[in-house]
């Protein structure tokens, strides 16, 4: 796949999700932990549902796939983390721009248009490049899983993303936005997702910061 056209996938995934991180107002912290778990219930019915993933092609193309994820643990994770990008130009450049073609493109797009894009680059925005390393199966099968939940209790000042694991499930990306969250499959082998440095490492993209969340007894 040529760069330019994985920064065409990257960014159409980017204005996907953006849905999620709209306006926000003032209030008390939500509890994203149990937001998030009615996200990865969501998931979970889906993958459990053959009918609802028929509307997105022959349930067949998702068989061995699906068989694998249906794993009926997601509400029950057993660790929860906090995802964050420090950097999204420095995740840029690092991923993109050291092509000559992709960097005379950046270059020749104005302040204001580059900070558009920029501001279209989060953690959410990596799920079609670490989910692709499983297989376009994959892939597909995450793309039709993806869901949003609304709730009121979500009016809080900044967005953030949470990464879910399960005992036997597929890791669960979440993020909160203003009255609404996301939530898609984000592939993580089980040998790779025993720590925070264990997930950076087979992640391998640049100014990605992962910490533990008190999850409150869940």
């Amino acid at each position: 796949m040529n760069v330019r056209k994985k920064i065409c996938i990257f960014l159409a995934a980017a204005l996907l999700l953006f849905t999620a991180s709209g306006a926000f107002g003032e209030a008390a912290e939500p509890d994203y932990c149990r937001i998030g778990l009615k996200v990865t219930a969501m998931m979970s019915e889906i993958t459990d549902s053959e009918a609802y993933l028929s509307i997105f092609g022959l349930p067949e193309r998702f068989r061995e796939v699906r068989e694998k994820v249906n794993t009926h643990d997601y509400d029950s994770p057993v660790a929860v983390y906090s995802v964050t990008m420090s950097d999204p130009l420095g995740f840029l450049e690092e991923m993109f721009l050291d092509e000559e073609e992709t960097r005379e493109l950046w270059d020749s797009l104005s302040p204001a248009l580059q900070d558009q894009l920029l501001s279209r680059i989060g953690i959410q925005t990596m799920g079609p490049i670490v989910n692709a390393r499983a297989g376009s199966e994959y892939l597909s099968f995450f793309n039709a899983a993806t869901v949003l939940v609304r709730d009121e209790d979500l009016t809080a000042e900044k967005s953030c993303v949470y990464l879910y694991l399960f005992g036997e499930g597929v890791p669960i990306l979440v993020s909160f936005g203003y009255g609404v969250a996301s939530g898609t499959f984000f592939y993580i082998p089980k040998e790779s997702q025993g720590s925070p440095e264990d997930i950076i490492t087979y992640l391998a993209v640049p100014c990605v910061e992962i910490v533990p969340v008190e999850t409150r007894g869940l």
